[in-house]
């Protein structure tokens, strides 16, 4: 028992050491400014993938790191990383929390698709294409749509008045063979 207690307080001390190195860590990222410097520090902090002391780290701790690193992936502020950094912070989420690493690529993914900014030139103008052939098309079916609803229209206007002409004609002839309707009473 004395040496598992001693034990416990190595590995509570080592819980401590690491919780402070991961926030001088993060302190780090926000004041390096050069990019081979933050490159250097997010391929060290990679390097630290599967070890068993960051499950162990206190929450707040965890957030601020994974806050920055995030603050890191977007190519707007606060930070204006340079795109080597974006996929360096992005490799170094998916090392340290590989849990994560399916949500993080969809939620960029769409995020990306959201603002068309990011894509390139070729990309634009193919959007834009489509976009154009898509709305002819529209444009196509609700023409043929108006076109079929007229008809059906014109027709069905066609048939209620051969109906009441022949209604007319009908109750005219009732007429010239009933000429004594009142005569008969």
């Amino acid at each position: 028992p004395p040496a598992a207690a001693a034990a416990a307080v190595v590995a509570e001390e080592s819980v401590e050491a690491a919780a402070f190195f991961f926030a001088e860590a993060t302190a780090l990222l926000t004041q390096v400014r050069s990019e081979e410097g933050l490159l250097r520090v997010l391929i060290g902090l990679s390097a630290l993938q599967g070890h068993p002391l960051l499950t162990r780290l206190p929450l707040p701790t965890v957030l601020r790191l994974q806050a920055e690193l995030y603050a890191f992936t977007s190519a707007g502020g606060p930070h204006y990383a340079p795109r080597s950094v974006q996929h360096e912070a992005f490799a170094t989420l998916n090392a340290l929390w590989p849990v994560g690493r399916l949500v993080r690529s969809v939620v960029r993914a769409t995020s990306r698709a959201a603002h068309l900014d990011y894509l390139g030139g070729f990309w634009w103008r193919m959007i834009q294409f489509l976009s154009w052939i898509y709305g002819w098309i529209l444009r196509a079916m609700i023409r043929c749509a108006m076109a079929s609803l007229l008809a059906i229209a014109d027709i069905t206007r066609r048939r209620i008045a051969k109906t009441d002409r022949t209604t007319t004609l009908s109750h005219g002839d009732e007429l010239e063979d009933g000429e004594g309707e009142g005569a008969g009473d």
